[in-house]
């Protein structure tokens, strides 16, 4: 480790006490609710500003990781598929949708009933692998954010880390509010709705997007004889870069050039040209 911060440069402590209330509230064994951190870190946070006291701004920002890690963790109440429960009919609303690969989709979908699994057991969300069969009908689309729909699939608890103290899907899903995952079949999925059914602001603007996504992805790939070049169009124009196979992301990572694909400035130069 270096040296500490120098005297005056209050910001860097500032970020190590918001982090070590967070670390805190979990390594307390009856932590606080968030309402009695907060009701602590403001009248510190006051007095800190009329006394311009170093001291208690690190303890009104210490309180602010207390309230912060207890706000996050009780808004987070995945409920957990806990076994594998095989082909089972599955409907609800789809909340999220993206092209993974280029033989297969994946969506989040909010259940509404999920066959021979008793409703407290079902979790909120589950997010489903549609694959694509080698050759798919090209009239065949992918659901759009808002579609209620139907399909069957092989349901299961949560993906664990390959390698202990590894990688852990499962903990951004649970922190994602997805509580089982599973896969099955594009062409059997079936599009409940027509148009978005009780849609909020929110999955309505992304409803749009998607659209915009795949109008964009549609002219790319009718214009370009190329579709490796079109795919890498794609992924450049609209983020979605699961058109591209993995031969040719191998290759731009091996060139060093992986991070064009990520949201960069060169997006923010061809949105601004």
């Amino acid at each position: 480790m270096g040296p500490p911060p120098a005297r005056g440069d209050a910001m860097a402590w500032v970020v190590a006490a918001l982090a070590a209330g967070c670390v805190a509230w979990f390594a307390i064994p009856h932590p606080p609710p968030w309402w009695a951190a907060a009701a602590v870190a403001l009248p510190l946070a006051g007095l800190a500003w009329r006394r311009q006291s170093a001291a208690l701004t690190l303890a009104a920002t210490f309180m602010a990781g207390l309230m912060l890690a207890a706000v996050e963790t009780a808004t987070t109440d995945t409920r957990l598929l806990r076994a594998d429960v095989g082909w089972r009919a599955l409907s609800g609303q789809v909340e999220k949708v993206w092209q993974a690969r280029p033989d297969r989709w994946r969506i989040i979908v909010r259940i509404k009933e999920l066959e021979g699994v008793r409703p407290e057991w079902t979790p909120d969300r589950a997010r489903i692998t549609l694959l694509l069969r080698k050759r798919e009908d090209p009239a065949l689309r992918p659901p759009l954010p808002g579609d209620m729909v139907w399909l069957r699939a092989r349901i299961g608890p949560l993906p664990r880390p390959v390698l202990p103290g590894g990688y852990d899907p499962g903990r951004d899903l649970w922190f994602a509010g997805v509580g089982a995952v599973g896969y099955g079949w594009l062409h059997r999925l079936e599009v409940l709705s027509d148009g978005c059914v009780n849609c909020g602001p929110w999955l309505r603007a992304q409803r749009g997007l998607e659209r915009a996504r795949r109008a964009i992805a549609a002219t790319l790939r009718a214009g370009m004889a190329d579709e490796r070049a079109a795919a890498l169009a794609v992924a450049l124009l609209t983020g979605s870069r699961g058109g591209l196979d993995f031969a040719d992301r191998d290759t731009i990572r091996k060139a060093g050039l992986a991070h064009i694909l990520a949201i960069s400035g060169l997006h923010l130069s061809l949105v601004a040209g």
